[in-house]
């Protein structure tokens, strides 16, 4: 199911992930662990416009939003830029697929300061009661960070990024003491994902490209291509 914001959210409701959903089975064995996570307050919604990167996105009204406590490889953005960092392209479109422009967020907050770096709001992105940022960090899209922000829920983030450390998953890549599930690869404007060896791979613009798992793919309502066995 391809997560969406359709549903209008109240405007300060509780997040808490139940005990149902403790275990899911994923592939090549891979467990998600979800327990211990936290009830984040949702405090207001906002409609995204576009992604910026990996971790930053552009709402509606202009507010630029940085999700707290990851840290996700830089991209080019401008021509004067170094490279894409490993990674770092992949993250922004799985993120671009998660919260495609229309998207209604959740957005959630630390006691401390909610203004980061060049004048963005830090805050936890919610949609339909998955909190974007430990996915994203469960996907090894990007590494813990806090950036000096205390942060009440900075455990259970680490305890996210560690699932994807121990599966050797995205910037862990090489890293893993588990099986590493199979990747396939995806465009942020398609509807399909394929085997990385198959013809239809080199149609990606590698600008568009996302690598993902299976379980991925299938989280952001993507289709197997006819290379999926």
């Amino acid at each position: 199911m391809r997560l969406s914001g359709t549903a209008s959210m109240k405007s300060r409701i509780l997040f808490f992930l139940p005990a149902a959903a403790l275990l899911l089975q994923l592939g090549c064995g891979e467990k998600e662990d979800t327990a211990g996570a936290p009830r984040i307050e949702i405090e207001r919604t906002a409609i995204v416009n576009y992604v910026i990167d990996g971790a930053t996105l552009e709402t509606e009204d202009g507010e630029r939003i940085r999700f707290l406590g990851i840290d996700t490889p830089e991209i080019k953005k401008r021509s004067e830029d170094p490279p894409d960092q490993p990674w770092g392209r992949d993250a922004a479109n799985f993120t671009t697929l998660l919260l495609p422009s229309g998207t209604e967020i959740g957005l959630g907050f630390e006691k401390g300061s909610r203004e980061g770096a060049y004048g963005r709001t830090l805050a936890y992105v919610i949609v339909d009661g998955e909190v974007i940022n430990a996915l994203l960090l469960r996907e090894g899209y990007g590494r813990f960070k806090d950036y000096g922000t205390e942060m009440e829920h900075g455990e259970y983030l680490k305890r996210m990024e560690s699932q994807a450390r121990v599966y050797g998953k995205g910037v862990w890549e090489g890293k893993g003491r588990l099986p590493t599930p199979k990747y396939y690869v995806a465009s942020k404007n398609g509807k399909q994902y394929h085997d990385p060896d198959s013809d239809q791979a080199p149609d990606i613009s590698p600008r568009n490209q996302v690598r993902l798992t299976e379980e991925s793919a299938q989280r952001v309502g993507l289709d197997p291509g006819r290379s999926v066995r």
